[in-house]
C-alpha cells in the first residue's frame, strides 16, 4: 500500500537510486515484520492452525525472533547505508550480526533419543 508514496518521496528526498532502494526496501521490511508480529495476519493464522497450536502464544513466539531482525536490520543495515555505505559493505555486516547475536542469545536444542 505504501509503494506508491513511498517510490516518489524518496526520489524527491534524493534522486539518487542507492537512497531510493534503500527506501523501497525498508517499506518492504516493515511490510514482512508487521506480517510476523500481527496476530490479525493470514499467514500467523494459518501457519498457527497448521502447527496445531494456540494463536495468541504463536503470535508471542514470533516476536522476539521479529524484534532481533528488526534490530539488527536498523542497526546494521538502514543507519550504515543511510551514511552512505555501499551495500557490498552492509549486507555481510548484518549477517555477521545476526551469526553473532544468534550465537550469543540461541539456545540448543534438546533432542530425544528415545
Amino acid at each position: 500500500i505504501l509503494m506508491p508514496l513511498a517510490i516518489p518521496l524518496a526520489y524527491s528526498i534524493n534522486p539518487d537510486m542507492s537512497y531510493v532502494i534503500v527506501s523501497t526496501s525498508a517499506v518492504l521490511t516493515g511490510a514482512i515484520f508487521g506480517d510476523h508480529c500481527s496476530p490479525i495476519s493470514d499467514t500467523t493464522i494459518l501457519s498457527s492452525m497448521g502447527a496445531g497450536c494456540d494463536h495468541i502464544e504463536h503470535v508471542r513466539t514470533q516476536i522476539p525472533y521479529s524484534l532481533f531482525i528488526a534490530a539488527i536490520t536498523i542497526v546494521f543495515g538502514y543507519i550504515p547505508a543511510g551514511f552512505g555505505l555501499p551495500v557490498y559493505v552492509v549486507l555481510p555486516l548484518a549477517l555477521v550480526a545476526v551469526f553473532v547475536g544468534v550465537q550469543i542469545l540461541g539456545k540448543s536444542v534438546e533432542i530425544d533419543q528415545e
